[in-house]
């Protein structure tokens, strides 16, 4: 909900920015990957899927009730299941469970790389796979080379390949130009 309120206040202030309603994307690492993923699929949020240019979801979790146990030790296990383990909860809070046949979804581009936690890489793959077979679109980028870390510092700088994916899916799914608050290059 958190998530949610804060799309709110973007779409009703944006323009008192400089900012576009119409060409807002959503960005998520890891954690955050999650978020931005559920409220562009989740039901009680389509409303605000209208406003949605795109989904930019970086080694994000897309089905929390069949993660990999081993990554699950304490921290994690709170990261992303917020200590919960029903499954049934796990799925409700889970953006796949939401991808389904009739959901008009907005454009979504996924990112996994390299070194990534267990079965984040995997995640992305099947979720990927649903939206494509719901005809919803959806890009795919693969870093090499990158950990789940380094993928999301690497960001701040405008040369390095994971930026460079970001800055032309942006690019790619504007209606005009697009500004990138912090990033250098491209």
């Amino acid at each position: 909900r958190d998530v949610a309120a804060a799309f709110d206040w973007t779409v009703a202030n944006i323009a008192a920015y400089g900012g576009d309603p119409q060409n807002i994307f959503l960005f998520g690492h890891s954690a955050g990957g999650h978020l931005v993923s559920l409220l562009a699929t989740h039901d009680d949020y389509r409303t605000r899927r209208a406003w949605m240019r795109g989904v930019i979801s970086m080694s994000g979790a897309y089905k929390l009730d069949e993660l990999n146990p081993v990554i699950f030790n304490g921290v994690l296990d709170q990261t992303f299941r917020g200590g919960h383990t029903d499954t049934a909860e796990l799925g409700s809070a889970s953006p796949t469970t939401y991808a389904r046949a009739g959901a008009t979804l907005p454009p979504f581009f996924l990112l996994h790389c390299q070194f990534d936690l267990l079965s984040l890489p995997e995640q992305a793959i099947l979720f990927r796979n649903k939206l494509e077979t719901m005809a919803s679109p959806v890009s795919w980028e693969y870093l090499p080379g990158y950990t789940h870390e380094s993928e999301m510092t690497a960001i701040a700088n405008g040369q390095e390949a994971v930026t460079q994916a970001i800055i032309a899916y942006v690019r790619s799914n504007t209606r005009k130009w697009a500004y990138l608050p912090l990033i250098t290059g491209g």
